[in-house]
C-alpha cells in the first residue's frame, strides 16, 4: 500500500460518523466536567496529534494529565483516549475508579485498529510504542479483533523494550497469560539476586531487545517485567509486583516484600486504589506487617471511598462484625478479599 493510500485509509476510518451520539457527563477531577469524547467532526491532525497531558501522564502526574487529556479526548484524539482508559480503569487521578468510562474508551479504539496499525508504520519513532500498546491491548482483550495472544506479545514486547510504561505493565499480564501453568505458587526459595526489591541493581533487563517479536518465557519473565516497571516507580507496576510476591509467583514468596510494595503504591502521589485495599488486607491478616485492624479499616476506607468494590466488601465485613482482638487459632482464614488480576 502506498503512503498516500495509507493516509487516505486513516482519514476514512477516523471520520466514520457514529450511529449513535453518546453523550455523557462525568467527573474527571473535583469541579471538572466534560461531555463525551465521541465526536466525529475533528480534523485528522487533531485526532492523531500529541495531546496536552501526555508528558504529564508519562511523568505520573495523573491529576494534571486527566484535566489536559480530557480536552483532547473531547476532540477525538486517539492518544488522549488511550491514556484516559488507563486513568479511568484504575482511578490514577486519585478519584474513584470508572470502569464504565474505561470500557467506552476501549469501544472508541476497537473499530480503529486498522488506523492504529497504519499509524504505527508512518508515525515518528517516539510515538510508535503507544500505537503498538493500544493494538496489543485490543488483541489481548479481543476487542474489535480476534484474540491473538502471540501477536499481542510481539507488539507489546517492542513497545516495552522502548521503555513505554503502559507496555511494561501489559507485558506483565501477557507473559503470565501466555503460560498459566507457570503461575502456580512456588515453595522455592527466593533467588539471592532478586531478594531485595528496593535495590535497583537487582532489577534485571526483562528481555533481549534484539528479539522483540516474541520474548522468551522463563518462570521469572512476568516477575522481571513487574520489577522493571517498579524500578521506574510506576504505581501500577509496584502494585503488580506486590501481588506477585503475595501469591508466591515467579519462584518468589515474600510477604514482607509484598507489603512493602503495596505500601509504596498506596502512598504514591497518585496512589493505587488496589494497593490501598491490599495494604488493608496485609494489616488485617498480619502478612508482612503487624496485625492491626484499625489500620486495616483505615486503608479499606480510603479504597472504598474511591468505589473499589473489594474494599467496600472488606470494610463492611470489618465494621459490621464484632472483631476479636485476640489471636485466633482457627484454620479458616478471614475472608478478606484482594484481586489477583494484574493492572495495565
Amino acid at each position: 500500500m502506498s503512503p498516500f493510500s495509507r493516509r487516505l485509509s486513516i482519514i476514512r476510518a477516523l471520520n466514520i460518523v457514529p450511529i449513535l451520539t453518546i453523550c455523557l457527563v462525568f467527573i474527571l477531577a473535583p469541579g471538572c466536567r466534560l461531555a463525551s469524547f465521541f465526536q466525529s467532526g475533528s480534523s485528522i491532525a487533531t485526532q492523531i496529534a500529541q495531546p496536552p497531558g501526555e508528558e504529564e501522564f508519562l511523568a505520573q502526574n495523573y491529576q494534571a494529565a486527566t484535566s489536559l487529556l480530557s480536552r483532547a479526548a473531547g476532540q477525538g484524539n486517539i492518544r488522549a483516549i488511550f491514556y484516559l482508559r488507563i486513568i479511568y480503569e484504575h482511578g490514577l487521578d486519585g478519584g474513584p475508579i470508572r470502569p464504565q468510562l474505561a470500557q467506552l474508551a476501549l469501544n472508541y479504539l476497537a473499530p480503529r485498529y486498522a488506523v492504529l496499525e497504519e499509524l504505527a508504520h508512518i508515525s515518528p519513532k517516539n510515538q510508535i510504542p503507544l500505537y503498538q500498546t493500544a493494538m496489543a491491548t485490543l488483541l489481548y482483550l479481543g476487542r474489535g479483533q480476534k484474540p491473538d495472544l502471540e501477536r499481542a506479545l510481539g507488539l507489546a514486547s517492542q513497545a516495552a523494550n522502548a521503555n513505554f510504561p503502559p507496555a511494561i505493565n501489559l507485558m506483565t499480564a501477557l507473559t503470565m497469560s501466555a503460560h498459566p501453568e507457570k503461575t502456580k505458587p512456588s515453595n522455592l526459595s527466593v533467588s539471592s539476586n532478586l531478594s531485595d526489591p528496593s535495590d535497583p541493581s537487582n532489577l534485571s533487563d526483562p528481555s533481549d531487545p534484539s528479539k522483540p517479536s516474541k520474548p522468551p518465557f522463563t518462570s521469572f519473565n512476568y516477575f522481571n517485567w513487574a520489577q522493571q516497571g517498579a524500578k521506574n516507580k510506576d504505581v501500577l507496576a509496584m502494585g503488580n509486583l506486590s501481588s506477585l510476591y503475595r501469591r508466591g509467583l515467579g519462584d518468589h514468596q515474600n510477604k514482607y516484600s509484598a507489603a512493602i510494595w503495596a505500601h509504596a503504591a498506596a502512598t504514591a502521589p497518585c496512589p493505587s486504589v488496589r494497593a490501598q485495599n491490599d495494604l488493608g488486607y496485609f494489616y488485617e491478616m498480619g502478612l508482612g506487617l503487624a496485625k492491626d485492624l484499625e489500620e486495616a479499616v483505615y486503608w479499606y476506607k480510603l479504597a472504598a471511598a474511591r468505589a473499589y468494590p473489594l474494599a467496600k466488601a472488606n470494610l463492611k465485613r470489618l465494621t459490621t462484625k464484632k472483631l476479636d482482638p485476640k489471636p485466633t487459632t482457627s484454620l479458616v482464614p478471614i475472608p478478606a478479599m484482594v484481586s489477583d488480576d494484574l493492572e495495565y
